[in-house]
């Protein structure tokens, strides 16, 4: 129930409004439309800023997030208009010269790959996937190359990815591919008494981060997805390592990970934290959840999984009316930890918790409230991290669980469910 309009919510027309708003924000030069809006730019101190600008084509931010809401929501409500603006979208993140840009999965190319992967299944054009192909080519593990470790920018990200591509293009070699990545993540690792984990992108000389954005968690979680297809053990064994490197380090007096970022500010005495995909529980409840599914069950990776559930819980507790719904580190990334382990665990009640604080924020929205994004203030965004694409996606997932979650790139947890449904 709407509990300011005393009816029941209906998830897809409130998603249709996000979309249909979309559509009316575009701006557009002949076949190709971008947005502008408000988004974070790292200061000198790598904090991020409120930043206003036309945005690029990035997964994260940009167009590329933003066609695959609108695909996805096109495919649910048959609106011409969505669908126009989804190819506008993808249209403008084409233009753009994938060579001189990072090669993450929220930040580049391989984020590329995964919408293109995606979009041709929505979009029906199988030249989409003809272009993943070439741009595989990207990911290539040169001796020569910087890479990153982490899921956001690094090699973390890459793996889901290549192995979605061999799924698609029944391509072998892909898989060898993603497991140069994993090797190349495990001789990276840092190894101390507590596990495994990997240098700060920040400051490669501050501690290890914890959490999936840029931590050990979403390296752990792509580490044990590697393992579900190859069969090596090595992958499975530094993902448990990693996952025991984050134990060691959980702050039980505040139920959640320390975020170990150096500008993040300790209180009174307590290393600072947050609850959010990017840093803390949701996100690292996330990277247990998948690594179950991928390793089998063990009891440390469960006592970590209902910590997170928890402490998640917790933190939707009067949160709808809050400035930020946006699935990086607002409500609605935390909430999607619910829903994939409603699934997953066999729990509908977690279901309902989700479903319970989309209906408390959608009733704030009606009220005449803006959705809050992900920057500071709330200020508009478009993009699917930060704003409406993902505050979109994230109620359209609520009308259909097989719509994947942003937040697991590839989201194999959904695909694998999507395939069990079909085999019954």
């Amino acid at each position: 129930m709407n509990p300011a309009l005393g009816t029941p919510v209906d998830f897809l027309v409130e998603a249709d409004r996000v979309g249909n708003g979309l559509c009316r924000e575009a701006l557009w030069s002949g076949a190709r439309c971008t947005w502008l809006g408000w988004t974070l730019q790292p200061d000198a101190s790598g904090r991020p800023t409120p930043s206003y600008r036309s945005f690029g084509a990035d997964l994260y931010e940009g167009t590329l997030g933003v066609a695959l809401f609108l695909a996805r929501l096109h495919a649910h409500t048959g609106d011409k208009r969505q669908r126009r603006a989804a190819i506008g979208a993808l249209n403008q993140a084409l233009a753009v010269d994938l060579d001189q840009g990072p090669r993450g999965f929220y930040s580049g190319v391989a984020g590329h790959i995964y919408a293109l992967l995606e979009l041709g299944h929505a979009l029906e054009d199988v030249g989409l996937h003809q272009r993943v192909a070439i741009a595989c080519e990207r990911l290539r593990l040169a001796a020569a190359d910087a890479w990153d470790f982490d899921v956001m920018d690094g090699s973390a990200g890459v793996i889901p990815v290549l192995l979605a591509a061999a799924e698609t293009l029944g391509r072998d070699d892909l898989v060898e591919r993603a497991a140069e990545h994993g090797a190349f993540l495990i001789d990276a690792a840092r190894v101390s008494d507590d596990g495994v984990a990997w240098p700060s992108p920040t400051d490669p000389g501050d501690a290890p981060l914890l959490g999936f954005s840029h931590g050990a968690s979403g390296v752990a979680w792509a580490l044990a997805e590697l393992h579900a297809v190859t069969g090596a053990p090595g992958p499975a064994h530094a993902a448990r390592e990693a996952a025991r490197y984050e134990r060691a380090h959980f702050d039980a007096r505040a139920g959640n990970w320390p975020d170990r970022r150096a500008w993040v500010v300790a209180t009174e005495g307590q290393p600072g934290s947050m609850l959010a995909w990017c840093h803390g529980a949701p996100g690292i409840g996330l990277a247990r959840l998948g690594m179950l599914s991928c390793v089998g069950e063990d009891a440390d990776l469960r006592e970590d999984l209902e910590r997170a559930l928890v402490a998640t819980s917790a933190s939707l507790v009067g949160s709808a009316e809050g400035p930020d719904h946006s699935l990086c580190h607002g409500t609605f990334g935390v909430a999607e930890l619910l829903l994939l382990a409603a699934t997953q665990l066999d729990r509908p009640a977690l279901r309902r918790e989700a479903e319970a604080h989309a209906e408390a924020a959608i009733a704030h929205a009606s009220r005449g409230h803006a959705w809050g994004c992900g920057v500071p203030g709330g200020w508009a965004a478009p993009g699917l991290m930060l704003g409406w694409a993902g505050i979109g996606n994230f109620l359209l997932r609520l009308v259909d669980h097989s719509v994947p979650s942003p937040l697991l790139p590839c989201d194999p947890l959904t695909r694998r469910h999507r395939r069990d449904d079909s085999d019954r």
